[in-house]
């Protein structure tokens, strides 16, 4: 398994594929709102297997302020979940987001993953609530 900022369109659209595998196709979510207009400003993260298939993505932009980054679209493909890949692609994004010197992360977490957001650290700062029919908790911790 190995983890790439994206910089080339080939990988952004492999990091759409996963994407619309997992949140469009199994989640339901609409495409419109899964492609969206914080598209070209995030920095973009692909997970590749041993064959080099695209199985895992997440993107992280600016928020807020100058030092906390908004981590979206966590995404493992279906038949790659249970391996621990979730936690090794969140600890690459948060390596990469302290290297570009935010100093805090903030995400809107679906509910069923809370428990897994935790042991990466995260907590809860919110109450939760629906996007896209799914229900979410909105989550933070410092990097």
């Amino acid at each position: 398994m190995k983890f790439e900022v994206v910089t080339t369109k080939a990988q952004l659209e492999d990091v759409f594929e996963v994407r619309k595998a997992v949140f469009v196709k199994e989640q339901d979510v609409p495409l419109d709102i899964e492609i969206d207009e914080y598209e070209h400003e995030a920095t973009h993260i692909v997970g590749y297997n041993e064959t080099d298939k695209a199985i895992a993505c997440a993107r992280f932009r600016p928020y807020t302020n100058d030092s906390t980054i908004k981590v979206e679209r966590v995404a493992i493909s279906s038949d790659q979940r249970g391996q621990g890949l979730g936690f090794k692609l969140m600890r690459f994004v948060e390596e990469q987001a302290r290297k570009e010197g935010y100093t805090h992360a903030i995400l809107n977490a679906q509910s069923h993953a809370q428990g897994f957001y935790e042991r990466l650290g995260y907590h809860v700062t919110g109450s939760p609530f629906y996007e896209a029919n799914i229900e979410h908790i909105t989550m933070k911790k410092p990097l």
